[in-house]
């Protein structure tokens, strides 16, 4: 699919590294709670699989270009790249549920995970098991606000009935013939 985006997240911070910035946000260990809102699509999780550099484990690393979220410190102005971000996204409500997440990392004082290991948990793989991570999430569906996340989680719902089961042929025919 040709639907993928990365965000590249720079460090102007003076007194403070790129790992500890990362270390306060709770970005790296609920990544797979926003993957409704970042990759919105059933289409978008034909991508989220080993070996395409987007990123398949739920967490971070260092220069790993299979960490969904990865600290670019090699060879570059250190910079965070998070890569499970889907260009049929509204970026507007990505950014913020992310910047959300973040801050609230920095104000809890939230610890980063480990790097992802051949054993981490995987992100969901498909648009329904997203919207269940985010179900189960009081804090995101809050800072959503309880009449945007009730609709959001029933639009996309019935998104992932009615796609879920298509062929990507099948579906990219129903999105042409839409005009989408």
């Amino acid at each position: 699919t040709l639907s993928s985006i990365s965000l590249f997240v720079f460090f102007l911070m003076i007194r403070r590294p790129p790992r500890s910035t990362l270390s306060s946000s709770s970005a790296a260990s609920d990544v797979y709670k926003r993957q409704s809102i970042c990759t919105p699509t059933c289409n978008s999780f034909r991508r989220i699989q080993p070996g395409c550099w987007v990123g398949a484990q739920c967490g971070w690393g260092v220069d790993d270009k299979e960490a969904p979220l990865r600290l670019c410190l090699s060879n570059c102005e250190p910079h965070l790249e998070i890569k499970c971000v889907d260009a049929t996204c509204n970026p507007y409500l990505a950014l913020a549920m992310l910047a959300r997440s973040g801050l609230e990392g920095v104000k809890t004082g939230a610890d980063l995970p480990p790097p992802i290991t051949p054993d981490t948990k995987l992100l969901p793989t498909s648009l329904t098991q997203a919207l269940d991570a985010l179900e189960a999430d009081r804090f995101l569906l809050q800072a959503l606000g309880r009449e945007l996340s009730q609709v959001y989680v029933a639009v996309k719902r019935t998104e992932a009935d009615y796609f879920g089961t298509l062929s990507l042929e099948q579906e990219v025919a129903v999105l042409i013939s839409k005009g989408l």
